[in-house]
Formats: C-alpha cells, sequence, structure tokens
C-alpha cells in the first residue's frame, strides 16, 4: 500500500454550461443561457457531472483548481470569468455583461455564522484578470480548454459558491451568455498534512468557544470562555482545553507543565481559527498569531491560522513542546518558527503560503527536533529550514545556545512547489547527527532539494555527520538545482538508498572540503535535462558516475539511471515493478517508509516508498 498526492486538485464536483433554461430561472438552481449561447462544461477540482446541488469541502489553503472544457456545439473564442462568493445574496448586487443584467448572480446558500467578512473574491482567470480582486472583472478572450487556479483556499469555517460567466466572444454571437449554476463549497477544514496525528487524549477540564464568556469559568461547554488568551492566563498544568469550531484573536502563552501533567490545548473540529490580532509592534510583541514563550511540555492540537503578521505559531525559549495536526497559512514570513528550544516536535502540519521565507523554520541551536509528517507547500523560500545560528550563540542557554542543531529527526516531509524565491525543500545548516529519511521532496522551484551546509558562517559550522537516506528528491523539466547539496565544511555525511532526479541540474553538487568521510552508495541518479549528475559546486568540475566513483572511493551500487514512477503526473512517486531502484537498495536501518508501511530486512526498494 501507499499515498499518493494531488498537487492542485482536491475533491470531486462539477459545473454543467450549457443547459437551456428560461432567462429567469434561479442561478441555483440550473443553466441560465443567451439565444445560441456557448456550450461548456466546468470541472471544478477534477471531475464533471450533471448540474444541481455540488458540495465540495475544502479547507483554508488547499488550492481550488476549475477546468473548462468546451463540449461540442461551442463558440471557438468565448470571454471567462470565475469568481467565489461568499457574501450575502442582498448584497451581491448586479453583474453586467454585454449590456445585459444578470441579477440573479447571488449566493443561493446564506452564510452561517462566523465566515470571513469577504465581499467577493476572483478566481485566477487568464488573460488580465487579477487573481484575487474587489470586484468581478473580465478575463481577456481565451479559448477553451483551461485550467485556473485560486492558489488560496477560502476561509474556514463558513459556505462559499463558485459562479461564473461564460461571455461568447465570436462574431456571430456576441451577446450570448452563460450562468453556471452555483458549486456549493463548504469550508470545514481538514489539514493535508501526510500523517494527521489523532487528537491527544485526556478529558477535558476547560473550553473555549465563540458563544463563551471570559466572565464564565470556562468548565463545561456551556460555561465555555471566550478567547484563548483568558485560556493561556488562566490554566494551570495538566489541563485539557477543548477548542470549539470559530474564529479568534491571536495568543500568547507562557505555562509550564511537566510530562505527567502537560496542558494541552485541543481543537475539537477542524474550524478553529486565529486569523485577527496580528501587529508589527514589538511592545508587547504581537507578531506572531500564536506565541508559545518559555513553555514546558505544552502540545497544541489542530489549531489553524491566516495571515498572521509574520508566523503562524512561534515557539521561543521552551522544552518539549508539541504543535500537531495544524494548517498554518500565508504568513508574513514563516508558517511555524522555533528559536532556542529544544525538544520541539512539530508533527502532521500543513505550512503553506509563507510570503516571505519558509514552511516551517526551526532556529537557534534547538537539538532533538522531531519534523515529522508535515506538508509544507507554496512557499516563497525552503519548505523547511533548520538554521542553527552560529552568529546568534547565547552560552547562558548551555547546548540551546551553542550554533549547532543536533540529533533531529526530519522524516515523511511532503514539500512541494516551494522556492520561487530561492531556498531549498529542505535546508539545513549546522546540524549534526541528524536522521533526514523518508521524505517526498517532489516539484520545487528555486533551488537544490536537500542542502546541508554551514549557513556561510565558516567551515567549522558545516553540517557534520548526517544520515541522509530512503528519500525521494524530484524536479521537473528547467526547474531547481541539485537534488543533493553537500558544502563548506560539512564532513562525514551518509546517503543511501535515495531516488535523486535532478530537473535544470543534476543529482549531487559539493565541495572539495566536504568530501572527508562522505559516505554514499545505492543511491539512483539522474537529470531530467541531462545535467551532469554529479558537480564540483567551487570549481563547476563535472562527473560522470565512474569519474564520481573515483573521487569519493564510494558509490559502487549506485545506478546512473531513469526511475520509473508508476503516475507522478498524479502525484504517486512509487516506482513501478521494472523501474530501476526496486529491490537494488542496501539495508539502512530505516525501519519504515514515507507511507507508515515496514521495510523488509536487507534488500530494499531506493526511495520513499516501497512496493
Amino acid at each position: 500500500m501507499h499515498r499518493s498526492f494531488a498537487i492542485d486538485v482536491v475533491g470531486i464536483s462539477c459545473l454543467l454550461v450549457g443547459t437551456s433554461l428560461a432567462r429567469a430561472q434561479d442561478c441555483g438552481a440550473g443553466t441560465v443561457d443567451g439565444a445560441a449561447g456557448p456550450r461548456a462544461v466546468l470541472f471544478v477540482n477534477g471531475s464533471a457531472g450533471l448540474p444541481g446541488s455540488h458540495v465540495v469541502g475544502v479547507d483554508l489553503v488547499t488550492p481550488i483548481t476549475l477546468h473548462l472544457d468546451a463540449a461540442p456545439g461551442g463558440p471557438a473564442t468565448a470571454r471567462y470569468l470565475l469568481w467565489l462568493w461568499n457574501g450575502p445574496a442582498s448584497n451581491a448586487g448586479d453583474l453586467v455583461v454585454s449590456g445585459q443584467t444578470l441579477g440573479c448572480l447571488v449566493n443561493p446558500t446564506p452564510l452561517r455564522a462566523g465566515a470571513l467578512p469577504q465581499p467577493v473574491r476572483c478566481l485566477r482567470g487568464v488573460g488580465s484578470m487579477p487573481t484575487e480582486c474587489g470586484v468581478p472583472q473580465r478575463a481577456t478572450p481565451s479559448t477553451a480548454p483551461f485550467t485556473i487556479t485560486r492558489r488560496r483556499g477560502v476561509g474556514a469555517p463558513g459556505v462559499f459558491t463558485v459562479q461564473g460567466i461564460i461571455e461568447d466572444a465570436s462574431a456571430a454571437n456576441s451577446s450570448g451568455f452563460s450562468v453556471t449554476n452555483a458549486v456549493t463549497l463548504v469550508a470545514s477544514g481538514g489539514g493535508s498534512a501526510p500523517f494527521v496525528p489523532p487528537p491527544p487524549g485526556g478529558t477535558a477540564t476547560r473550553y473555549v468557544a465563540p458563544t463563551g464568556s471570559d466572565a464564565a469559568n470556562g468548565t463545561t461547554p456551556q460555561t465555555a470562555w471566550r478567547s484563548l488568551q483568558w485560556a493561556a492566563d488562566h490554566v494551570s498544568p495538566g489541563d485539557v482545553v477543548d477548542v470549539a469550531d470559530g474564529h479568534y484573536a491571536r495568543f500568547t502563552i507562557s505555562i509550564v507543565g511537566t510530562q505527567q501533567s502537560p496542558v494541552i490545548f485541543r481543537a475539537t473540529g477542524s474550524g478553529a481559527v486565529i486569523d485577527s490580532g496580528m501587529s508589527s509592534s514589538l511592545s508587547p510583541d504581537r507578531r506572531d498569531a500564536i506565541k508559545v514563550d518559555s513553555c514546558e511540555w505544552l502540545t497544541i492540537h489542530g489549531l489553524r491560522t491566516a495571515n498572521a503578521f509574520r508566523a503562524g505559531a512561534r515557539i521561543t525559549n521552551s522544552l518539549h513542546v508539541t504543535i500537531q495536526a495544524g494548517v498554518f497559512a500565508t504568513g508574513g514570513t514563516w508558517g511555524i518558527f522555533t528559536d532556542y528550544s529544544d525538544d520541539v516536535a512539530l508533527i502532521g502540519n500543513e505550512c503553506y503560503g509563507s510570503i516571505a521565507e519558509h514552511g516551517i523554520y526551526h532556529s537557534n541551536s534547538g537539538d532533538r527536533a522531531i519534523l515529522r509528517g508535515n506538508y509544507c507547500h507554496d512557499n516563497h523560500a525552503c519548505g523547511i529550514q533548520i538554521n542553527a545560528d552560529p552568529s546568534q550563540q547565547d552560552g547562558s542557554l548551555g547546548t540551546r545556545g551553542d550554533g549547532i542543531a543536533q540529533d533531529c529527526v526530519i522524516e515523511q516531509n511532503l514539500c512541494t512547489r516551494n522556492g520561487v524565491g530561492g531556498g531549498a525543500a529542505l535546508n539545513f545548516a549546522s546540524i549534526r547527527n541528524c536522521e533526514v529519511r523518508n521524505n517526498l521532496l517532489v516539484n520545487n522551484f528555486g533551488q537544490s532539494g536537500i542542502v546541508l551546509w554551514d549557513g556561510g558562517y565558516g567551515t567549522q559550522w558545516g553540517s557534520m555527520g548526517n544520515r541522509v537516506q530512503q528519500n525521494t528528491v524530484v524536479f521537473q523539466s528547467g526547474n531547481g538545482r541539485f537534488c543533493l547539496n553537500f558544502s563548506n565544511g560539512s564532513t562525514g555525511n551518509r546517503a543511501r538508498n535515495n531516488v535523486f532526479r535532478g530537473g535544470a541540474r543534476g543529482a549531487i553538487t559539493f565541495t572539495s572540503d566536504s568530501l572527508s568521510g562522505f559516505d554514499e552508495d545505492y543511491d539512483l541518479l539522474s537529470s531530467t535535462d541531462s545535467y551532469p549528475i554529479c558537480v564540483d559546486a567551487n570549481t563547476d568540475a563535472t562527473y560522470t558516475l565512474a569519474q564520481w566513483r573515483t573521487l569519493t572511493g564510494g558509490g559502487a551500487h549506485d545506478q546512473a539511471a531513469v526511475p520509473v514512477f508508476t503516475n507522478a503526473a498524479a502525484g504517486d512517486f512509487t516506482l513501478t515493478a521494472a523501474s530501476p531502484g526496486v529491490n537494488q537498495g542496501a539495508a539502512t536501518g530505516v525501519a519504515g517508509t514515507y507511507d507508515g508501511n515496514p521495510r523488509p530486512i536487507g534488500v530494499t526498494d531506493m526511495g520513499c516508498f516501497e512496493r
């Protein structure tokens, strides 16, 4: 068994455009056409069907993809406009197309309480239509078929609709139009991380809800508190706080629990969203939606943030803090950020759309971090970065401030479409004795797949003694740099059983000062664009596999061959039975796979899956 993922396609629903109905028919019940108007089928998130009631579950960050396909008899050229509407029907107003007022373009399903107060949001169209606009605008003429994607999902919770206009632009019928019935998008959450852990157990002792009051005692659902900040200020070790779906202001928590009596904040559904209260002010510091400051033994499960001024969640100067099963969307700088914190666990989170930097950034010397099963996508820079920051050492913190991050485990993470601004899928500076295993890093953009280096602080701060095993790193043609980069004093590292498929570059790049102790073998090496598979980063000298073996004294079981994936276009990066790398790996001590299946003892497959 294995698990694939869809890069831009979620859910199942559709709109059918072209059924001839009366002009006055309600838009929510079918399709309204002008005489001899266009005929086309609109596929919403992957599938077509009949008009009527179409409901798709979506979340705050998952892209909405729509595909328009002209049906037989349709016009050769048409103007297409699609938009997401989540305002009350009474405020929808009219939209004029070709001089005709289409007053029925309203949301047929009223929003429930708590929906985001956004009047109109456009989906990304063709031509000059903006990605998100204040009012609907036309797109320039285009010919079906074409696909459009709105990179952000819709707010949660709430009920939203997608509606569309297709205006015939052909000379024979310049005034024809079609108005689709609405597709309803129910924003109920549910992040898309590969492995979302279940909520921590325990009986709730405190409750928070949007219907609550901070003047209440918070001990029952009927007497729930209103704000997360009030809860954070009044919990005690051993408290389990159940957080109901709804919208909340940001909060800061400073609590010291114990291993026997931890503090738990636990979302009861998938729509507890923090989307307000962010500020650039440093007094007090409210830049981050969730700030965990000087805490011990705290778990936050299932909370969501959107549009934080800086980070969706920050863990600072803390020990044994776990953030899991959350969604951290469109932060100004990061999804999750940590500094000077040991024994952090970031598990099963979705970190998406960070505007300036990374999905997850673990910084400032934190040791024994566990970064497992996270989905980091569409971030401006890295998917996941660990930088121990030697320039910011703090001797008063012991190993938490020594400029080295050691004994970390980075496994089973999915990183895709990161790096339009540079960076790497997994970027590591000054890490030691860490496990990097079973990660799926595909279709990223700017820089490399896995990077081990010194962060620019000198070779004494290189990333040393790490094990990079059973990873699948794949770039598309023309994208990315090298799959593995070890440089600037990053010695003593091991690479085993990886699938490295470069795009615009090759499989491995290095600097000569990092070759000492490098133990590399049983890797599948290739480049989509036929770039040399191994390259010296300083001299640009290139190496064939035979030359690489001579240089390193290793790689005897490497293969310079192209992997054959089951269905890469659909996100299935398992190797086919006939692919190079199947049953050609060596024992690595990595017991499981990306999708949680066991590995056989002895001969294994290369990459993060096992057939």
